[in-house]
């Protein structure tokens, strides 16, 4: 009965001689040039004693035997990893390619780290906007709704307050619908000095529609938007930076 770890054995034994080969090629290459030779000079012997001149037999056993450089070849594929060899081959003779052109190496340089850091920062801005889900309760589940203008329909904007509320009344898909005027920049005085800031304009039930609570204080209210206070939310950068 055969051993049920034969397979694995021979294939072990397959893995290291491949191995062998690959680290003595050369040594391997001798070999073969010799085994190959001997059966060339044993056939060419036979021709001999048959009565054939030696210079005749001489051929007739290079003939015989075929094309010997396309026999080296198929033993190295069936003893060895051509494909690693041609890869190492390929590899070395890229060095010293670059190595005598070295204004040709720092072009491809320039040009490989020019594409990865513009296909890095494209796959980050992407990854943010498409691919990794929004950072609010059931993001899954939020969608956008715009205005086009007439005879604008590249162009998007969002619907004044008495629109979004007669949209509210009229909504029979959503759970809720709440309004935002995108981010604005603005310039912050009273302080050190003029500060860049960006700033949104959004309805009261904008945060409970994204499941977002304040850390401190509280979100806005109803009459806050009834009479249009200019109350306002910080961000925690904010916070931080001017009310420590």
């Amino acid at each position: 009965m055969r051993s049920l770890f034969a397979p694995l054995l021979e294939r072990l034994s397959e893995l290291g001689r491949r191995v062998r080969m690959l680290v003595r090629r050369e040594r391997f290459d001798r070999e073969l040039e010799d085994e190959m030779r001997l059966h060339r000079e044993m056939k060419e012997r036979e021709f001999v004693e048959a009565g054939v001149s030696r210079e005749e037999a001489h051929y007739a056993a290079r003939r015989r035997f075929g094309n010997a450089t396309l026999l080296k070849e198929s033993s190295r594929s069936a003893w060895g990893w051509t494909w690693l060899e041609d890869t190492v081959q390929d590899v070395r003779y890229a060095f010293r390619s670059l190595r005598r052109n070295p204004g040709f190496v720092s072009v491809v340089v320039f040009s490989l780290a020019l594409g990865i850091g513009a296909n890095s920062t494209i796959f980050s801005v992407m990854n943010t906007l498409l691919y990794r889900p929004l950072p609010y309760h059931g993001a899954d589940r939020l969608a956008a709704i715009w205005e086009t203008p007439l005879g604008h329909a590249d162009q998007r904007q969002a619907p004044p307050i008495a629109e979004l509320l007669d949209w509210r009344k009229q909504n029979h898909v959503f759970e809720d619908i709440a309004l935002t005027s995108g981010t604005e920049s603005s310039i912050l005085s009273g302080t050190d000095g003029p500060e860049p800031i960006r700033i949104q304009d959004v309805t009261p039930n904008f945060f409970d529609l994204l499941g977002m609570k304040p850390i401190l204080g509280r979100i806005f209210t109803a009459d806050e938007m009834q009479e249009l206070t200019q109350t306002v939310i910080l961000s925690d950068s904010f916070w931080k930076r001017h009310f420590n």
